[in-house]
C-alpha cells in the first residue's frame, strides 16, 4: 500500500500491511498529518489533501484497505484518499470491475489478509465458499504450491473436485434450492466472469428485474446448483439461477444438524459458527460513503 503527496512536490511511501495494518496507517499516519495541518503546517495540509493510495494485492486486501479508509468519511475527517489497484490476487474481480485489469507484471508474491465487515465485489455462502476455504487452508500449509494466479486456479479446480461438487447431487429440489448463494455488487466474479449475464429486456420485465449496473445501488443475488451447473455458468454458456435484486439483504440461517456455514467476502472465506437453537442472521446493506476507487480510464 503506497501513498503519494501532491502539491508542489511529490513523494511515496510503501507500507507492508502484514506489519502496518491499514487501520494503523489511518489512525496514526493520517492523524499526524491532520495534527500538523491543524497547527498551521501548509505542507502537511497539502500532502493530506492530495494523498493517493495504491494497493498491491488481491480483492480481500483491497477491500480491507477500502474499509479502513472509509472510516474517514464516517468520522468526517476530511477527504477520503482515492485508491488505485495493482492486481496481485487470484481472481482480481474488484480490479477488473474498475478497469485496472486482472493481472500485473512481475513475480511479486500475493499478500492476503482477512478482514471483517465490508465487501465491494461479492458475498457468498455455501459450496463455493467451502472450496475457497479449503484453498486458503492448503495455501497456508503449503505456500509453495500457490506460486501465482495460474497455479492458484488449478488448485481451486482440484479442490472443487475433491469437495464433491461435481460428483454429488443437490440435496434438495434443484429447481428451488442451490448449493451456493452469491450477492454480487459489481459485474465480475470468479476471475472476470459475469454469472448474472446480459439478460434480454423481455426476461427482465417478466422477472421484475432491471438491467444490472455497477452504480445502481442494487445487489444481484443468484445461485449455483452444483459443479456442472457452475462450470457452464463460468464459461458463460448459461446464466446462474437468478433469485433477486435488492438494495439490502437479510439472510436467516438455521443450524439444525450443521455446526457451521462457509462464507466469503471478496475471496476471503471463513467458517461461521451456527447454533442448533437460534438462527444466524447475515445483514448486507450499503456503506455510508461513496466510491473511493479511481477508474482505470483515469490512469
Amino acid at each position: 500500500m503506497g501513498g503519494g503527496g501532491g502539491g508542489g512536490g511529490g513523494g511515496a511511501s510503501v507500507f507492508d500491511i502484514t506489519v502496518v495494518k491499514p487501520s494503523a496507517f489511518v489512525e496514526y499516519g493520517l492523524g499526524c498529518l491532520e495534527q500538523l495541518a491543524d497547527s498551521g503546517d501548509h505542507s502537511a495540509r497539502s500532502v493530506r489533501n492530495n494523498l493517493r493510495v495504491m494497493v498491491a494485492g488481491g480483492d480481500g486486501t483491497v477491500g480491507w484497505v477500502l474499509g479502513c479508509l472509509g472510516e474517514l468519511y464516517v468520522q468526517n475527517r476530511g477527504p477520503v484518499p482515492p485508491v488505485a489497484v495493482i492486481p496481485l490476487g487470484t481472481g482480481n474481480d474488484l480490479s477488473r470491475s474498475f478497469g485496472w485489469d486482472g493481472t500485473a507484471e512481475g513475480e511479486l508474491s500475493e499478500t492476503v489478509c482477512c478482514f471483517d465487515g465490508v465487501f465491494y465485489n461479492y458475498f457468498s455462502i455455501g459450496m463455493d465458499a467451502q472450496v475457497a476455504y479449503g484453498f486458503h487452508q492448503l495455501r497456508d500449509e503449503k505456500p509453495f504450491l500457490a506460486s501465482g494466479p495460474l497455479s492458484n486456479k488449478l488448485i481451486y479446480a482440484g479442490y472443487t473436485c475433491k469437495q464433491g461438487w461435481f460428483f454429488t447431487q443437490c440435496i434438495s429440489d434443484p429447481e428451488l434450492r442451490v448449493r451456493a448463494i452469491v450477492a454480487l455488487n459489481l459485474h465480475n466474479y470468479a476471475s472476470g466472469r459475469n454469472p448474472w449475464g446480459n439478460l434480454k429486456p423481455e426476461y427482465l420485465e417478466k422477472k421484475g428485474f432491471v438491467e444490472a449496473q455497477s452504480d445502481d445501488g442494487l445487489l444481484e443475488i443468484f445461485g449455483l446448483k452444483q459443479g456442472w451447473h457452475a462450470s457452464l455458468v463460468m464459461v458463460e454458456l448459461i446464466s446462474a439461477k437468478h433469485i433477486a435484486q435488492a438494495a439490502a439483504i437479510r439472510l436467516e440461517i438455521k443450524g439444525g444438524q450443521w455446526r457451521d456455514a462457509y462464507m466469503q467476502m471478496d475471496g476471503e472465506p471463513w467458517k461461521q459458527p451456527l447454533s442448533t437453537e437460534y438462527s444466524t442472521f447475515v445483514d448486507i446493506k450499503r456503506v455510508p460513503y461513496p466510491s473511493m476507487i479511481i477508474s482505470g480510464a483515469d490512469r
